[in-house]
């Protein structure tokens, strides 16, 4: 009886551990030949995007250590694997509740992708439309980073899109969009259709508008969208545009 109670034991303990599995990206010393554990993390956020992709494995969850992290193409948020009762986390290793967070520890991401590379995944988006973090997966949660403004203001920036109608659950929290509208435009700072989108205790500072909840599919009313706890300042065109 006791060793059954022991391996039911050891057999919780495991499952627990295969759900708290996170991909850990560090731009300092990471390296995308590692295997992205904490101990060994990867270098790109886009290889750890291609993991968190394949049905191979049970990773859910994207931990970017503090850093810089300069994106030459876009990150594809989605995956092969079943979503039942699971959540895609893309989020800092040190979030900003955390009692040793201090500015500096927030993860930093600089987009130089070239423009018109969205109309590879989407063809109705503008030639010149540039994105950080492409979802198109339901269920994601994106926290505790810092996007900076696109270095070419004649591009529109969205640091955060998700297109596809059908998709839902999205939750942006505790992230940062600093811009500066002669030299590092945001555009939008977290753009997307359906339902389900959730932005709380975000700063926007100097995006043209800071959400837009995009279309819905069909002719359905749009639900669960909201804004709660934020900063907006410096908005040239919309905080909120529906």
């Amino acid at each position: 009886m006791k060793k059954l109670v022991l391996i039911s034991l050891l057999t919780f303990v495991y499952l627990i551990t295969i759900h708290a599995q996170a991909v850990y990206v560090d731009s300092n010393i990471g390296s995308d030949n590692n295997t992205g554990t904490e101990k060994f993390p990867v270098f790109s956020i886009n290889k750890a995007a291609e993991i968190i992709k394949s049905k191979d494995n049970n990773f859910y969850v994207i931990k970017l250590n503090p850093g810089i992290y300069i994106l030459d193409r876009h990150v594809l948020v989605a995956t092969e694997k079943s979503m039942t009762n699971k959540r895609i986390v893309i989020e800092a290793s040190i979030l900003p509740d955390d009692t040793s967070w201090t500015p500096e520890k927030m993860p930093v991401i600089v987009s130089k992708s070239k423009k018109g590379e969205l109309q590879e995944e989407n063809s109705f988006i503008k030639e010149n439309a540039i994105t950080s973090f492409y979802i198109n997966e339901s269920h994601v949660t994106i926290r505790g980073i810092k996007f900076l403004g696109y270095n070419y203001p004649v591009n529109v920036y969205y640091p955060i899109c998700r297109f596809n109608k059908a998709k839902t659950d999205l939750l942006v929290e505790q992230c940062m969009f600093v811009a500066d509208r002669q030299s590092s435009v945001i555009q939008v700072g977290v753009i997307a259709h359906g339902k389900g989108i959730k932005v709380d205790h975000c700063v926007f500072y100097n995006a043209n508008n800071s959400v837009i909840y995009w279309e819905t599919s069909g002719d359905s009313i749009k639900t669960g969208n909201s804004m709660t706890n934020c900063i907006v300042y410096g908005a040239t065109e919309s905080a909120i545009w529906t």
